[in-house]
């Protein structure tokens, strides 16, 4: 399993990443889902223009990053059927990590962080 990772401040934000790349998981999200663990993110892409949270059972925190996954945008407690949009004319994200609702209030993160996916 491959961990979320912070390389300005080392911290492990996500224990496990569970990819979404095929047009039907990106689409499907976490619709649907009970609940999540706060110890994992989905990681969606590509996801160029924003997301929704229709059909969802708990709020979202979301870090959209560039193709270098440095951060562009984090929104947190995105709450069920709200649509977050980024103007693909302005916006160099090109994929977004979801998690668990507070997942990310303990951690430092900032646009301009860069992350990592790995061990």
């Amino acid at each position: 399993m491959a961990q979320l990772i912070n390389k300005k401040t080392n911290q492990v934000l996500a224990q496990n990443v569970i990819t979404a790349r095929s047009i039907f998981s990106r689409m499907k999200g976490l619709m649907g889902k009970n609940d999540f663990p706060a110890s994992d993110t989905l990681w969606i892409f590509p996801c160029k223009g924003g997301i929704h949270t229709f059909f969802m059972k708990f709020p979202i925190d979301v870090i959209f990053v560039n193709r270098s996954l440095e951060i562009t945008r984090i929104f947190k407690n995105i709450v069920p059927w709200k649509i977050v949009y980024l103007s693909s004319l302005l916006s160099k994200t090109y994929s977004v990590f979801e998690f668990k609702t507070p997942a990310l209030e303990h951690y430092h993160i900032q646009q301009g962080d860069q992350l990592y996916v790995g061990h």
